[in-house]
Protein backbone atom coordinates (compact mmCIF):
# COMPACT_ATOMS: atom_id res chain seq x y z
CA UNK A 1 0.00 0.00 0.00
CA UNK A 2 0.88 3.53 -0.78
CA UNK A 3 2.52 5.26 2.53
CA UNK A 4 1.84 8.45 3.62
CA UNK A 5 4.85 10.00 2.40
CA UNK A 6 4.32 8.73 -1.33
CA UNK A 7 1.02 9.89 -0.78
CA UNK A 8 1.92 13.87 0.26
CA UNK A 9 4.07 13.83 -2.88
CA UNK A 10 0.79 13.21 -4.92
CA UNK A 11 -0.78 16.20 -3.69
CA UNK A 12 -4.38 15.95 -4.46
CA UNK A 13 -4.74 19.82 -4.31
CA UNK A 14 -2.42 20.40 -6.95
CA UNK A 15 -2.64 20.82 -10.43
CA UNK A 16 -1.44 17.92 -12.34
CA UNK A 17 -3.27 15.14 -9.63
CA UNK A 18 -6.44 17.29 -10.49
CA UNK A 19 -6.44 17.67 -13.94
CA UNK A 20 -5.43 13.97 -14.23
CA UNK A 21 -8.32 12.58 -12.34
CA UNK A 22 -10.57 15.25 -14.06
CA UNK A 23 -9.65 13.64 -17.43
CA UNK A 24 -9.72 10.15 -16.62
CA UNK A 25 -12.94 10.46 -15.30
CA UNK A 26 -14.16 12.28 -18.28
CA UNK A 27 -12.91 9.78 -20.72
CA UNK A 28 -15.45 7.52 -18.41
CA UNK A 29 -18.43 9.78 -19.00
CA UNK A 30 -17.80 10.98 -22.45
CA UNK A 31 -19.62 7.53 -23.93
CA UNK A 32 -23.02 8.34 -22.09
CA UNK A 33 -22.37 12.58 -22.60
CA UNK A 34 -22.21 11.77 -26.79
CA UNK A 35 -24.95 9.11 -26.55
CA UNK A 36 -27.33 11.38 -28.31
CA UNK A 37 -25.15 11.68 -31.14
CA UNK A 38 -24.16 7.26 -31.12
CA UNK A 39 -27.72 6.49 -30.81
CA UNK A 40 -28.30 8.69 -33.76
CA UNK A 41 -25.81 6.22 -35.90
CA UNK A 42 -26.97 3.46 -34.55
CA UNK A 43 -30.87 4.09 -35.20
CA UNK A 44 -29.59 5.30 -38.74
CA UNK A 45 -26.95 2.38 -39.71
CA UNK A 46 -28.06 -0.12 -37.36
CA UNK A 47 -32.09 0.42 -37.95
CA UNK A 48 -32.59 -0.09 -34.43
CA UNK A 49 -36.24 0.94 -32.84
CA UNK A 50 -36.84 2.96 -30.28
CA UNK A 51 -36.40 0.27 -27.37
CA UNK A 52 -33.33 -1.62 -28.71
CA UNK A 53 -31.60 1.82 -28.70
CA UNK A 54 -32.67 2.23 -25.35
CA UNK A 55 -31.36 -1.17 -24.33
CA UNK A 56 -27.67 -0.71 -26.43
CA UNK A 57 -27.67 2.97 -24.59
CA UNK A 58 -28.62 1.31 -21.37
CA UNK A 59 -25.81 -1.66 -21.11
CA UNK A 60 -22.62 1.07 -20.73
CA UNK A 61 -24.17 2.45 -17.66
CA UNK A 62 -25.17 -0.93 -16.29
CA UNK A 63 -21.93 -2.32 -16.76
CA UNK A 64 -20.42 0.86 -14.85
CA UNK A 65 -22.89 0.60 -12.36
CA UNK A 66 -21.70 -2.90 -11.84
CA UNK A 67 -18.03 -2.23 -11.40
CA UNK A 68 -18.45 0.85 -9.39
CA UNK A 69 -21.19 0.59 -6.68
CA UNK A 70 -18.92 -2.12 -4.98
CA UNK A 71 -16.23 0.38 -4.97
CA UNK A 72 -17.38 1.01 -1.47
CA UNK A 73 -15.77 -1.97 -0.76
CA UNK A 74 -12.55 -1.97 -2.70
CA UNK A 75 -11.68 1.04 -3.78
CA UNK A 76 -9.39 1.59 -0.46
CA UNK A 77 -7.08 -1.32 -0.75
CA UNK A 78 -6.63 -1.65 -4.24
CA UNK A 79 -3.93 -0.06 -6.60
CA UNK A 80 -5.29 2.96 -8.04
CA UNK A 81 -3.19 3.12 -10.73
CA UNK A 82 -3.59 -0.64 -12.05
CA UNK A 83 -7.32 -0.53 -11.14
CA UNK A 84 -7.63 2.50 -13.69
CA UNK A 85 -5.40 1.52 -16.58
CA UNK A 86 -7.27 -2.02 -16.58
CA UNK A 87 -10.08 -0.30 -16.85
CA UNK A 88 -9.05 2.21 -19.55
CA UNK A 89 -7.72 -0.92 -21.98
CA UNK A 90 -10.79 -2.38 -21.51
CA UNK A 91 -12.80 0.34 -22.28
CA UNK A 92 -11.50 1.94 -25.10
CA UNK A 93 -10.72 -1.70 -26.80
CA UNK A 94 -14.16 -2.53 -26.54
CA UNK A 95 -15.34 1.17 -27.68
CA UNK A 96 -13.24 0.34 -30.57
CA UNK A 97 -14.46 -2.80 -31.78
CA UNK A 98 -18.07 -1.80 -32.03
CA UNK A 99 -16.20 0.49 -35.28
CA UNK A 100 -16.71 -3.27 -36.41
CA UNK A 101 -20.22 -4.08 -35.93
CA UNK A 102 -23.86 -2.50 -35.94
CA UNK A 103 -25.07 -5.86 -34.79
CA UNK A 104 -27.74 -5.12 -31.84
CA UNK A 105 -26.45 -8.52 -29.68
CA UNK A 106 -23.09 -7.42 -30.66
CA UNK A 107 -23.36 -3.76 -28.98
CA UNK A 108 -24.96 -5.01 -26.11
CA UNK A 109 -22.01 -7.05 -25.21
CA UNK A 110 -19.60 -4.13 -26.41
CA UNK A 111 -21.14 -1.35 -24.35
CA UNK A 112 -21.63 -3.66 -21.24
CA UNK A 113 -17.68 -4.52 -21.13
CA UNK A 114 -16.57 -0.61 -21.87
CA UNK A 115 -19.10 0.09 -19.06
CA UNK A 116 -17.14 -2.25 -16.72
CA UNK A 117 -13.97 -0.71 -17.98
CA UNK A 118 -15.42 2.94 -17.19
CA UNK A 119 -16.66 1.66 -14.00
CA UNK A 120 -12.96 0.43 -12.91
CA UNK A 121 -11.42 3.88 -13.49
CA UNK A 122 -14.12 6.23 -12.57
CA UNK A 123 -14.11 5.30 -9.20
CA UNK A 124 -10.94 5.81 -8.01
CA UNK A 125 -10.56 8.85 -9.79
CA UNK A 126 -13.67 10.51 -8.28
CA UNK A 127 -12.48 9.38 -5.14
CA UNK A 128 -8.91 11.33 -5.80
CA UNK A 129 -11.21 14.07 -6.52
CA UNK A 130 -13.29 13.33 -3.28
CA UNK A 131 -10.17 13.46 -1.08
CA UNK A 132 -8.61 17.13 -1.38
CA UNK A 133 -9.40 20.13 1.13
CA UNK A 134 -12.21 21.33 -1.33
CA UNK A 135 -14.00 18.87 -3.22
CA UNK A 136 -16.68 21.13 -5.10
CA UNK A 137 -13.63 23.17 -6.53
CA UNK A 138 -12.64 20.24 -7.79
CA UNK A 139 -15.61 18.80 -9.19
CA UNK A 140 -16.18 22.76 -10.73
CA UNK A 141 -12.93 21.73 -12.86
CA UNK A 142 -13.99 17.73 -13.41
CA UNK A 143 -17.78 18.65 -14.36
CA UNK A 144 -15.98 21.91 -16.87
CA UNK A 145 -14.10 18.78 -18.61
CA UNK A 146 -16.46 16.14 -19.02
CA UNK A 147 -18.96 18.34 -20.52
CA UNK A 148 -16.75 20.40 -22.83
CA UNK A 149 -14.38 17.57 -24.23
CA UNK A 150 -17.85 14.87 -24.66
CA UNK A 151 -19.21 18.67 -26.82
CA UNK A 152 -15.84 19.04 -28.54
CA UNK A 153 -16.65 15.11 -29.63
CA UNK A 154 -20.46 15.36 -30.44
CA UNK A 155 -19.23 18.64 -33.07
CA UNK A 156 -16.57 15.96 -34.39
CA UNK A 157 -18.57 13.57 -35.21
CA UNK A 158 -19.98 14.21 -38.28
CA UNK A 159 -16.31 15.21 -39.79
CA UNK A 160 -15.19 11.51 -38.26
CA UNK A 161 -17.91 9.86 -39.96
CA UNK A 162 -17.22 12.00 -43.14
CA UNK A 163 -13.69 10.56 -43.50
CA UNK A 164 -14.01 7.38 -41.69
CA UNK A 165 -17.60 6.10 -42.00
CA UNK A 166 -19.41 4.62 -39.26
CA UNK A 167 -16.10 3.44 -37.77
CA UNK A 168 -15.29 7.19 -36.72
CA UNK A 169 -16.77 8.08 -33.94
CA UNK A 170 -15.73 4.98 -31.79
CA UNK A 171 -12.09 5.29 -32.96
CA UNK A 172 -12.62 8.88 -31.54
CA UNK A 173 -13.43 7.53 -28.52
CA UNK A 174 -11.07 4.65 -27.84
CA UNK A 175 -8.43 7.48 -28.85
CA UNK A 176 -9.97 9.20 -25.84
CA UNK A 177 -9.55 6.45 -23.19
CA UNK A 178 -6.06 5.72 -24.51
CA UNK A 179 -4.78 9.14 -24.19
CA UNK A 180 -5.86 9.84 -20.95
CA UNK A 181 -4.19 6.74 -19.69
CA UNK A 182 -0.87 8.46 -20.22
CA UNK A 183 -1.99 10.83 -16.88
CA UNK A 184 -2.64 8.35 -14.77
CA UNK A 185 1.54 8.58 -13.10
CA UNK A 186 0.01 12.37 -12.02
CA UNK A 187 -1.82 10.12 -8.99
CA UNK A 188 -1.03 8.24 -6.17
CA UNK A 189 -1.71 4.35 -6.07
CA UNK A 190 -4.09 5.10 -2.90
CA UNK A 191 -6.43 7.97 -1.09
CA UNK A 192 -6.54 8.83 2.10
CA UNK A 193 -5.69 6.58 5.08
CA UNK A 194 -6.53 3.12 4.38
CA UNK A 195 -9.64 0.98 5.51
CA UNK A 196 -9.91 -2.70 7.07
CA UNK A 197 -10.88 -4.68 4.14
CA UNK A 198 -14.63 -5.27 3.97
CA UNK A 199 -14.56 -9.43 5.95
CA UNK A 200 -11.86 -7.38 8.53
CA UNK A 201 -14.89 -4.58 9.30
CA UNK A 202 -17.00 -4.46 12.53
CA UNK A 203 -21.37 -4.88 11.55
CA UNK A 204 -21.23 -1.16 12.85
CA UNK A 205 -18.70 0.07 10.45
CA UNK A 206 -20.57 -1.21 7.73
CA UNK A 207 -23.74 1.10 8.26
CA UNK A 208 -21.21 4.41 9.45
CA UNK A 209 -22.99 6.37 6.54
CA UNK A 210 -24.86 9.12 7.44
CA UNK A 211 -28.55 9.11 7.00
CA UNK A 212 -28.01 12.78 4.88
CA UNK A 213 -25.42 10.74 2.76
CA UNK A 214 -27.53 7.39 1.80
CA UNK A 215 -30.17 10.15 1.06
CA UNK A 216 -27.84 12.05 -1.65
CA UNK A 217 -26.64 8.65 -2.75
CA UNK A 218 -30.25 7.59 -3.60
CA UNK A 219 -31.38 11.09 -4.79
CA UNK A 220 -28.18 11.52 -7.16
CA UNK A 221 -29.74 7.81 -9.17
CA UNK A 222 -32.89 9.18 -9.32
CA UNK A 223 -31.07 12.30 -11.15
CA UNK A 224 -29.02 10.57 -13.18
CA UNK A 225 -32.16 8.97 -14.55
CA UNK A 226 -34.40 11.87 -15.21
CA UNK A 227 -30.79 13.47 -17.27
CA UNK A 228 -30.03 10.28 -19.10
CA UNK A 229 -34.28 10.08 -20.23
CA UNK A 230 -34.19 13.27 -21.78
CA UNK A 231 -30.65 13.73 -22.67
CA UNK A 232 -29.95 10.02 -24.68
CA UNK A 233 -32.93 10.66 -26.59
CA UNK A 234 -32.68 14.53 -27.42
CA UNK A 235 -31.24 14.09 -30.56
CA UNK A 236 -34.23 11.75 -31.79
CA UNK A 237 -36.51 14.04 -30.32
CA UNK A 238 -35.29 17.07 -32.58
CA UNK A 239 -35.22 14.52 -35.85
CA UNK A 240 -38.58 13.43 -35.16
CA UNK A 241 -39.49 17.34 -34.96
CA UNK A 242 -38.15 18.20 -38.44
CA UNK A 243 -34.84 19.09 -37.43
CA UNK A 244 -31.57 18.70 -39.63
CA UNK A 245 -29.20 16.74 -37.73
CA UNK A 246 -25.87 18.75 -38.37
CA UNK A 247 -27.82 21.74 -37.12
CA UNK A 248 -29.09 19.50 -34.14
CA UNK A 249 -25.35 17.96 -32.95
CA UNK A 250 -23.93 21.48 -32.94
CA UNK A 251 -26.54 22.90 -30.84
CA UNK A 252 -25.91 19.70 -28.22
CA UNK A 253 -21.88 20.66 -28.79
CA UNK A 254 -22.25 24.30 -28.24
CA UNK A 255 -24.92 24.22 -25.67
CA UNK A 256 -22.16 20.99 -23.89
CA UNK A 257 -19.27 23.74 -23.93
CA UNK A 258 -21.68 26.76 -22.03
CA UNK A 259 -22.70 23.55 -19.84
CA UNK A 260 -19.39 23.14 -18.69
CA UNK A 261 -19.31 26.38 -16.74
CA UNK A 262 -21.84 24.33 -14.30
CA UNK A 263 -19.46 23.48 -11.53
CA UNK A 264 -18.19 27.10 -11.65
CA UNK A 265 -21.49 28.71 -11.79
CA UNK A 266 -22.50 25.89 -9.04
CA UNK A 267 -19.74 27.37 -6.58
CA UNK A 268 -21.13 31.10 -7.09
CA UNK A 269 -24.86 30.42 -6.42
CA UNK A 270 -23.92 28.32 -3.56
CA UNK A 271 -22.33 31.78 -1.99
CA UNK A 272 -24.79 34.10 -3.16
CA UNK A 273 -28.11 31.48 -2.20
CA UNK A 274 -26.56 28.62 -0.52
CA UNK A 275 -26.87 25.01 -1.19
CA UNK A 276 -29.88 24.30 -1.07
CA UNK A 277 -31.39 27.19 -2.72
CA UNK A 278 -28.72 26.47 -5.68
CA UNK A 279 -30.20 23.24 -5.99
CA UNK A 280 -33.79 24.08 -5.99
CA UNK A 281 -33.18 26.65 -8.75
CA UNK A 282 -31.41 24.65 -10.56
CA UNK A 283 -34.07 21.79 -11.00
CA UNK A 284 -36.93 24.32 -11.39
CA UNK A 285 -34.38 25.54 -14.54
CA UNK A 286 -34.12 21.87 -15.70
CA UNK A 287 -37.93 21.02 -15.36
CA UNK A 288 -38.79 24.05 -17.41
CA UNK A 289 -36.60 23.43 -20.04
CA UNK A 290 -37.84 20.06 -20.66
CA UNK A 291 -41.54 21.33 -20.77
CA UNK A 292 -40.75 23.99 -23.10
CA UNK A 293 -39.91 21.18 -25.68
CA UNK A 294 -43.77 20.86 -25.52
CA UNK A 295 -44.89 24.48 -25.06
CA UNK A 296 -42.33 26.07 -27.74
CA UNK A 297 -42.35 25.51 -31.43
CA UNK A 298 -39.20 23.54 -31.78
CA UNK A 299 -36.78 25.68 -34.34
CA UNK A 300 -33.09 25.24 -34.46
CA UNK A 301 -32.79 28.01 -32.56
CA UNK A 302 -35.10 27.12 -29.57
CA UNK A 303 -34.01 23.61 -29.36
CA UNK A 304 -30.38 25.60 -28.98
CA UNK A 305 -31.74 27.08 -25.96
CA UNK A 306 -33.75 24.46 -24.32
CA UNK A 307 -30.38 22.07 -24.75
CA UNK A 308 -27.73 25.09 -23.47
CA UNK A 309 -30.73 25.77 -20.63
CA UNK A 310 -30.68 22.21 -19.60
CA UNK A 311 -27.35 21.15 -19.66
CA UNK A 312 -26.35 24.06 -17.46
CA UNK A 313 -28.70 23.57 -14.97
CA UNK A 314 -28.07 19.84 -14.85
CA UNK A 315 -24.01 20.65 -13.93
CA UNK A 316 -24.87 22.97 -12.03
CA UNK A 317 -26.94 20.21 -9.40
CA UNK A 318 -24.12 17.37 -10.39
CA UNK A 319 -21.83 19.38 -8.27
CA UNK A 320 -24.06 20.35 -5.73
CA UNK A 321 -25.41 16.66 -5.14
CA UNK A 322 -21.74 15.73 -5.41
CA UNK A 323 -20.64 17.92 -2.49
CA UNK A 324 -23.63 16.97 -0.48
CA UNK A 325 -22.21 13.07 -0.64
CA UNK A 326 -18.49 14.09 -0.54
CA UNK A 327 -19.14 16.83 3.05
CA UNK A 328 -20.83 14.01 4.33
CA UNK A 329 -18.18 10.91 3.63
CA UNK A 330 -15.77 11.25 6.53
CA UNK A 331 -13.94 7.73 5.03
CA UNK A 332 -13.85 8.60 1.33
CA UNK A 333 -15.58 5.53 0.16
CA UNK A 334 -18.94 7.01 -0.36
CA UNK A 335 -17.62 9.34 -2.70
CA UNK A 336 -16.45 6.53 -5.09
CA UNK A 337 -19.81 5.09 -5.19
CA UNK A 338 -20.79 7.81 -7.22
CA UNK A 339 -20.07 6.44 -10.28
CA UNK A 340 -22.44 3.72 -9.70
CA UNK A 341 -25.38 5.53 -8.50
CA UNK A 342 -25.31 7.65 -11.62
CA UNK A 343 -24.67 4.51 -14.24
CA UNK A 344 -27.85 2.70 -12.25
CA UNK A 345 -29.76 5.99 -12.82
CA UNK A 346 -28.60 6.13 -16.40
CA UNK A 347 -29.29 2.43 -17.28
CA UNK A 348 -32.99 2.68 -15.75
CA UNK A 349 -33.49 6.35 -16.99
CA UNK A 350 -32.77 4.93 -20.92
CA UNK A 351 -34.11 2.03 -20.39
CA UNK A 352 -37.74 3.47 -19.19
CA UNK A 353 -37.13 6.50 -21.87
CA UNK A 354 -36.77 4.00 -24.98
CA UNK A 355 -39.97 2.18 -24.29
CA UNK A 356 -41.82 5.63 -23.25
CA UNK A 357 -40.24 7.25 -26.82
CA UNK A 358 -41.47 4.09 -28.60
CA UNK A 359 -45.11 4.37 -27.61
CA UNK A 360 -45.64 8.47 -26.67
CA UNK A 361 -42.90 9.96 -28.23
CA UNK A 362 -41.22 13.07 -27.21
CA UNK A 363 -44.04 14.09 -24.32
CA UNK A 364 -43.14 10.08 -23.14
CA UNK A 365 -39.38 10.72 -22.93
CA UNK A 366 -39.93 14.22 -20.98
CA UNK A 367 -42.79 12.79 -18.53
CA UNK A 368 -40.06 10.31 -17.99
CA UNK A 369 -37.53 12.81 -16.83
CA UNK A 370 -39.47 15.43 -15.12
CA UNK A 371 -41.07 12.64 -12.65
CA UNK A 372 -37.59 11.72 -11.99
CA UNK A 373 -36.60 15.11 -11.13
CA UNK A 374 -39.74 15.77 -8.88
CA UNK A 375 -38.35 12.77 -6.45
CA UNK A 376 -35.11 13.42 -6.82
CA UNK A 377 -35.61 17.00 -5.69
CA UNK A 378 -37.51 15.55 -2.42
CA UNK A 379 -35.24 13.26 -1.30
CA UNK A 380 -31.75 16.34 -1.92
CA UNK A 381 -34.24 18.67 -0.12
CA UNK A 382 -34.39 16.39 3.14
CA UNK A 383 -30.80 15.17 2.62
CA UNK A 384 -29.79 18.88 3.19
CA UNK A 385 -32.00 18.86 6.33
CA UNK A 386 -30.46 15.96 7.77
CA UNK A 387 -26.98 17.16 7.01
CA UNK A 388 -27.74 20.36 8.85
CA UNK A 389 -29.19 18.47 11.79
CA UNK A 390 -25.96 16.69 11.80
CA UNK A 391 -23.85 19.43 11.57
CA UNK A 392 -25.12 21.55 14.16
CA UNK A 393 -25.22 18.55 16.47
CA UNK A 394 -21.65 17.90 15.96
CA UNK A 395 -20.81 21.83 16.63
CA UNK A 396 -22.76 21.02 19.90
CA UNK A 397 -20.86 17.85 21.08
CA UNK A 398 -17.65 19.78 20.29
CA UNK A 399 -18.45 23.13 22.07
CA UNK A 400 -19.62 20.79 25.06
CA UNK A 401 -16.17 18.65 25.12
Amino acid sequence: MTNDGERASFNLDRAPAVFAASLIYTATMTIPNVMPALLGLFAEHGKLGGTQLGLVGAMYSLGLGVAAVTSYLWVRWVNWRICMLVGLVLMGTATGLQALSNDFVQLLFLMLAAGCGGGLAASPSLAALGDSRDPQRNFGVMIFMSTTVPAIVIAAVPKATSVLGYAGAFVVLSAISIFSAMFIVCLPRSGKSQVPRPHDMDPSQMRDASRGTVTALASMFLFVAGYVAAWYFLERVGSRSGLPQAAMLDSLALGGLIGGLGGFVALLLRRILGARQSFALAIIITIASLLCLEMVKITVLSYFLVATSFQLSINVNFSNVMSLIAMNDEKGRFVAMIPGLQSFGATAGSILAGFAFEKEGRVGVISVSVIAFILCAGLVLRAFQVSHARTWADRITRTAV
